[in-house]
């Protein structure tokens, strides 16, 4: 069987398709024994080539039929995996209308399949963003290299969307012409989260620096106590520290500058 198969390897299709033929007929002929009446030679012939071409077309016919048996498994296969894949997919024509679209798709912009079909994709992107796309398609349509921008998308009855967007030009399939597959990812939280981020981190350089301007070695007065600033004036402990942070003051007397100052108030009474 294998020195078979090695023969095969190197001949053309027709030829291996009409050896099997002839032996299939053969094997048919022996089956069915002989008992035929002697006909002429050129009769003969052409009875064998027809036999033979009906065994042909026969085989032709089977392996046709496994083939599209195979191929509507792999279509079926596809169309699982498009449907229930994680991420939203549209398929564009050239215009930009949507063709396809699968389950996530319509979860992400609120609308059913039926609704979206043949419905431009522009449609569901907010001005600014129509702009961009228009950009965008013409790049896609222009190259086989896969483009990707971030579009903010309007979904049905909920604010502003943001995702990431990844297209590709599919090749051209004469019987539907120009197809152009996209992937989004929704990232609204993430930037969100990002926008979250960098306001804390800048609210904390703030408090920093704000810490930093009251570090290090200060110049104060030894007598009135004053504190000397970058530009060389000398100002009160309690102005220095307001300009140079949040905190404020309220003022009073403390035990002892009160027992100094106001004696009176400390003798006890009827003396």
């Amino acid at each position: 069987m294998e020195g078979r198969m090695n023969q095969d390897e190197g001949r053309p299709a027709a030829e291996v398709l009409r050896r099997d033929a002839e032996k299939r007929l053969q094997e048919k002929k022996s089956m069915g024994g002989g008992g035929r009446r002697a006909k002429p030679t050129r009769l003969l012939e052409l009875i064998h080539e027809l036999e033979v071409h009906q065994i042909e077309l026969e085989m032709q016919n089977d392996e046709l039929r496994r083939t599209q048996a195979e191929a509507e498994v792999s279509r079926a296969l596809y169309a699982e995996l498009f449907d229930f894949a994680p991420l939203s997919y549209f398929t564009l024509e050239a215009q930009g209308l949507i063709v396809d679209v699968n389950l996530a798709g319509t979860q992400l912009l609120g609308w059913g399949k039926a609704f979206l079909l043949n419905k431009s994709f522009q449609n569901f992107l907010c001005l600014e963003s129509r702009l961009q796309f228009g950009g965008f398609l013409s790049e896609v349509l222009s190259s086989p290299e896969k483009r990707a921008c971030e579009l903010h998308l309007l979904r049905a009855g909920h604010p502003l969307l943001e995702a990431h967007v990844e297209a590709i030009l599919q090749p051209l399939h004469v019987d539907v012409g120009i197809r152009i597959q996209l992937a989004l990812l929704d990232v609204t939280e993430r930037k969100r989260a990002e926008s979250e981020k960098e306001a804390l981190l800048k609210a904390l350089e703030d408090s920093l620096a704000k810490v930093k301007r009251l570090s290090g070695m200060l110049p104060i007065c030894s007598s009135c106590k004053r504190i000397r600033d970058d530009q060389g004036y000398w100002q009160q402990v309690e102005e220095y520290i307001r300009d140079h942070s949040e905190a404020e003051f309220s003022h009073g007397i403390c035990p002892e500058c009160t027992e100094k100052l106001y004696p009176e108030l400390r003798k006890p009474k009827g003396t």
